[in-house]
C-alpha cells in the first residue's frame, strides 16, 4: 500500500478543495482499484482496518458497497 506524505495531502486538499471520502484508504482523492484491491485483500478484518469504510469494525460486504458507490475522485 502507497504512504502519502502528511504535507502532500494538505496541498491536494487546499489546491483542489477536495474532502475525503472513507473509502479513499490511500488518500490519492480518487477511490480507484488500489482502493477496492485494499478492501478485497482486507475482507474479513476485524478491529482496526484501513478498508473499513463505515466504521463498524469489520470489513464486509457493507464496505465494498461503500466503495463502489464513492467510486472516482473525491469532490
Amino acid at each position: 500500500m502507497t504512504k502519502v506524505r502528511l504535507d502532500r495531502f494538505i496541498e491536494l486538499l487546499l489546491r483542489y478543495g477536495l474532502y475525503l471520502v472513507h473509502a479513499d484508504v490511500d488518500v490519492n482523492c480518487i477511490v480507484d482499484l488500489m482502493d477496492l484491491l485494499t478492501c478485497i485483500e482486507q475482507f474479513g478484518c476485524s478491529g482496526d482496518c484501513i478498508a473499513d469504510a463505515n466504521d463498524d469494525f469489520v470489513v464486509n460486504v457493507f464496505d465494498l458497497l461503500e466503495f463502489i458507490g464513492d467510486w472516482g475522485p473525491c469532490q
